[in-house]
């Protein structure tokens, strides 16, 4: 992430920004959208997505693809908790990792 010259923070490409939108404003032509406890400027054009998701957790994936430069999903609640739920110690490493003893 960036900061924009107001000291907000901005997506780079393919960074993409995931929580519960707690709310969205509108301040010197930025959508500043509080996501969790990061604050963010979005394009304007995004308040038509973010706002029916008020409340509710969601990505924002900023693209460099033309017309599709940012991409929100909303992410149901049964998933938020599952990947909330998932350890480090959970994960194994690949088998050619534990071969070599690098893991």
């Amino acid at each position: 992430m960036t900061r924009h010259q107001l000291g907000l923070n901005c997506l780079g490409f393919y960074e993409e920004a995931v929580g519960i939108l707690h709310g969205i404003d509108i301040d010197q032509g930025l959508l500043i959208a509080r996501i969790s406890k990061v604050i963010l400027a979005l394009p304007i054009e995004l308040e038509a997505k973010l706002a029916p998701l008020m409340g509710t957790r969601i990505g924002i994936l900023r693209t460099d693809i033309l017309g599709k430069e940012y991409l929100v999903r909303r992410i149901p609640e049964k998933k938020a908790q599952a990947l909330d739920e998932i350890k480090m110690n959970d994960l194994t490493a690949p088998k050619a990792q534990r071969e070599m003893g690098i893991a």
